[in-house]
């Protein structure tokens, strides 16, 4: 039972209302059977956890280390490899934040072994989530320093921090680089790491495999429209309209982006994708251009909303949304075309040739009635 960020109805009842799903239904099943090109709409859902199953993320001890540079800048050192889901955006932008400072000076680096700390594998939706919230401790971590040397210096402690100056009594007792600088000059390099602790609050029984599978759910509806072509027995996207929550979208440009682009790669994975084994052995595709995927050419229109459910989890709330956009594409096709020519595909992808292997069968089964 999930106790909290179960966010289905939200989004459901969105990405329905937005799309006229329910009028647009009953039109399109009412279309003329002898109809060339008919227009299909598909809903679909689903939801995806962040990071690792069960105690895989208590076990993983997930670091990030923050360094101030003698240049005043800071980088987020880490080993989680950016591949185009905002990491190097994402990362400065969490420390960015503790430390109240521009983002601009602060960069993730090329993740190096000799140098970041072991933040677990790049995979699995655990980014955002895990991996940042050791960058967010790292940045606590960094500011606790520079409070004890403070502390040390001028026998009071900080008890406050706001916009880059430290307070003590309601009185200014540094900035946050003059503190640094002075940390530099004295006891030279000045860096924290921060990492992810085991939660006691939830438990998994590897051996039962029962338990908390994940500590966060991102959720993700949405409602396809589609040409069908009953000529060539092809399938032509029109419109998608996406509703998410995401606990919290820490770069949202970005994350509309992210969602726009998996959606389109999961209608590959629906009607274009098709890589299978024949009895020899041997792949369908057997070379790239045999591998069809959707280029801007299928891309519909999108209509992205992105709601928010802060995750306790999370850093600053956040949920991984990496796999969450491919995930419910498949199935969103498998309804247009159900919608579009009442038949319905129990695999994917549904290419020309097995939308025409259903239709005759369809055709056949109403001819022998």
């Amino acid at each position: 039972m999930l106790e909290d960020g179960a966010s289905a109805a939200l989004i459901l009842e969105d990405v329905v209302e937005r799309s006229d799903f329910v009028n647009k239904y009953k039109t399109y099943a009412n279309q003329p059977k002898d109809q060339r090109v008919r227009m299909g709409v598909g809903l679909s859902l689903c939801m995806h956890g962040g990071g690792f199953t069960g105690a895989g993320e208590d076990k993983m001890g997930t670091t990030v280390e923050v360094d101030y540079l003698p240049s005043g800048n800071v980088e987020v050192l880490s080993g989680s490899t950016e591949m185009g889901q905002g990491t190097d955006t994402m990362l400065p932008m969490y420390v960015a934040e503790v430390l109240q400072m521009p983002l601009e000076r602060v960069s993730h680096p090329l993740p190096d072994t000799s140098r970041a700390p072991n933040s677990g594998p790049t995979a699995a939706s655990r980014t955002a989530m895990f991996v940042g919230r050791a960058a967010v401790e790292a940045g606590e971590n960094l500011l606790a320093k520079l409070m004890d040397y403070l502390d040390e210096k001028n026998g009071v402690r900080p008890d406050d921090y706001r916009d880059g100056v430290f307070y003590a009594g309601g009185k200014e007792a540094a900035t946050l680089d003059d503190a640094a600088k002075e940390w530099l000059m004295k006891k030279g390099r000045l860096a924290a790491r921060g990492m992810v602790h085991p939660d006691n609050r939830y438990t998994w029984d590897e051996e039962k495999f029962h338990g908390t599978a994940y500590k966060g759910y991102s959720w993700l509806a949405q409602v396809l429209e589609a040409e069908v072509d009953l000529d060539t027995y092809e399938i032509h996207p029109k419109k998608a309209t996406v509703s998410s929550e995401v606990g919290r979208a820490i770069n949202p440009i970005q994350v509309d982006g992210q969602m726009a682009g998996g959606v389109l790669q999961s209608y590959g994975m629906g009607y274009l994708e098709d890589m299978t084994v024949g009895p020899d052995g041997k792949f369908s595709a057997h070379q790239l251009n045999a591998y069809l995927i959707p280029t801007i050419l299928d891309a519909p229109e999108f209509d992205v909303k992105v709601f928010e459910d802060p995750s306790p989890f999370g850093a600053f709330g956040a949920k991984g949304i990496g796999e969450l956009s491919c995930d419910g594409g498949a199935p969103a096709v498998a309804s247009v075309v159900d919608n579009a020519c009442g038949v319905y595909a129990t695999e994917a992808p549904i290419t020309g040739e097995k939308l025409y292997t259903m239709m005759q069968a369809k055709e056949q089964a109403e001819a022998g009635k």
